[in-house]
């Protein structure tokens, strides 16, 4: 008898499963569940930390380009840069607060960040230059993060 024929006629003579085979498929079932359950919280934490990494980039990012377009002028002086909603009105000298700055948007380091904060400094690097730097801090799981911009300003005119 060929192979072929005997493999079919063993097939159809078992009538469903043993319960060793029901147990182990339920046990490979379990053992693919656990571990999908012990991997969703980390991959959830992880996603909050990367989307609050992008979200202060982007916020600091957007204060960097509305110092670079005020220029050299506005940024060097705490009157300018007031004006030019830049800075929160405290602390009148570098570093200031940029913790509620908006930028033509409702987001501001302080509404849309845990616990978040974002300084300017502006320091004069000699005749006509200014070193900027937009530093933006928030709180994850007890740890303070921050990410940092810096750039040079000089007066061109």
């Amino acid at each position: 008898m060929p192979l072929s024929l005997r493999v079919s006629q063993y097939l159809r003579s078992r009538r469903g499963m043993t319960m060793l085979e029901i147990v182990f498929a339920m046990s490979v079932i379990l053992a693919c569940a656990l571990v999908y359950a012990a991997a969703f919280p980390t991959s959830t934490t992880n996603r909050q930390k990367t989307d609050n990494h992008a979200v202060a980039l982007t916020l600091a990012d957007r204060e960097m380009e509305a110092l670079r377009d005020a220029g050299y002028s506005i940024a060097n002086s705490y009157g300018g840069l007031q004006s030019a909603n830049l800075i929160n009105s405290t602390p009148a000298s570098s570093p200031y607060s940029i913790s509620n700055v908006t930028h033509g948007s409702s987001q501001t380091i302080a509404n849309t960040l845990p616990s978040g904060t974002g300084t300017l400094t502006v320091v004069p690097q000699g005749t006509g230059v200014l070193r900027v730097t937009v530093v933006v801090s928030w709180v994850e799981k007890s740890a303070t993060r921050s990410i940092s911009l810096s750039s040079y300003l000089a007066n061109v005119q």
